[in-house]
């Protein structure tokens, strides 16, 4: 990242927190994102929605029809590890072996031609469980027994496939809207979820 002074647009090296010219406090400015307005697969990357420690997740829209999905990019620096790469294509490799309405659908995974790994998830549009906590208020059982039985069943269905999520929090429970049913539990993010054996 660089920093622009806004009184004589100067550019400035991140760690420079005052113009060298006329003292001003610069402000931050992000580069360029060269993944926004790309075609990745049928899809044209549209918007950032969000970054983590592995990868950054985006908007894409179908041009033609107009249907939108998310894709999960691994971070370049990673694209060379093999133990990175392999952990990052296992959330979608877990998540089709479980195949349940309430986990996240992954559609598909690629890499690109300039050595980008991707997968492409179904979009939701809702809110993580962590937004309905409140510090000291509690959640009544009419809000929370549903939730909490959709998200058993999703455990459920991943540990009859043998796959266990280890990772499971309130912001890895998203809430949507599904065929007008609201608080439809999607449990996302098998990034790290393990295989056990029969025992196990």
């Amino acid at each position: 990242m660089s920093r622009t002074c806004p009184e004589c647009q100067n550019q400035y090296e991140d760690e420079i927190l005052h113009c060298p010219e006329d003292g001003l406090d610069l402000s931050g400015v992000e580069p360029d994102d060269e993944l926004i307005g790309r075609d990745i697969g049928s899809y044209r990357v549209t918007k950032l929605l969000g970054k983590g420690g592995m990868g950054a997740v985006y908007m894409a829209e179908h041009p033609v029809i107009g249907s939108r999905v998310a894709i999960k990019f691994l971070h370049p620096q990673y694209a060379t590890d093999k133990k990175i790469v392999d952990r990052f294509f296992n959330e979608a490799r877990a998540v089709n072996v479980i195949g349940h309405d309430n986990i996240l659908k992954i559609l598909d995974l690629n890499v690109t031609e300039d050595n980008r790994h991707y997968f492409v998830m179904e979009f939701l549009q809702g809110k993580p469980l962590q937004d309905l906590i409140v510090p000291e208020v509690p959640m009544t059982l009419d809000a929370a027994g549903p939730i909490l039985l959709q998200v058993c069943e999703a455990l459920q269905a991943a540990h009859e496939s043998r796959i266990v999520h280890r990772d499971l929090k309130p912001d890895n429970v998203c809430l949507t809207v599904h065929k007008g049913k609201k608080n439809f539990v999607k449990v996302v993010d098998f990034g790290i979820a393990r295989v056990t054996d029969d025992s196990g």
